[in-house]
């Protein structure tokens, strides 16, 4: 399976790092606008082939996994709209080669937006990481 899309509906409950895990083919997922909680699992990282993650408009919780920084295919990575804490990892820098949107706003994120995210904001101007000012690191 190389796609996986249960956008817009009204999903309860978490992501099961077991079933993300099973999906290495998957290259896009999209889960966004339902009522998923809980956290994002690491084993996204394990989904090397992944190009496009909506998560978008839901209730995840907790920190943005540093293993994103292994998905070296992805282009656009939507986690706007949730309850997620903590710094932006400073692993998603390594994908500013490929990475084309990476929306962040509306979350409680604190700290610094890592440098490398911000230079590529000049080869990258659609490249949106928070709505608010934010300070290289």
């Amino acid at each position: 399976m190389t796609s996986f899309l249960l956008y817009q509906n009204q999903l309860t409950g978490s992501i099961s790092s077991t079933m993300l895990g099973a999906m290495t083919a998957l290259q896009f997922l999209d889960i966004r606008s339902n009522q998923l909680a809980g956290s994002i699992p690491t084993e996204i990282g394990t989904l090397l082939s992944l190009q496009d993650v909506l998560f978008d408009s839901n209730q995840m919780v907790g920190r943005m996994p540093s293993e994103f920084g292994r998905l070296t295919l992805l282009r656009e990575c939507f986690l706007q709209d949730n309850l997620l804490t903590g710094s932006v990892p400073t692993e998603l820098g390594l994908l500013t080669d490929v990475l084309q949107f990476l929306y962040l706003y509306t979350n409680q994120l604190i700290g610094s937006i890592p440098a490398a995210l911000c230079n590529a904001n000049e080869s990258h101007p659609e490249l949106i990481v928070v709505k608010s000012p934010a300070r290289a690191v």
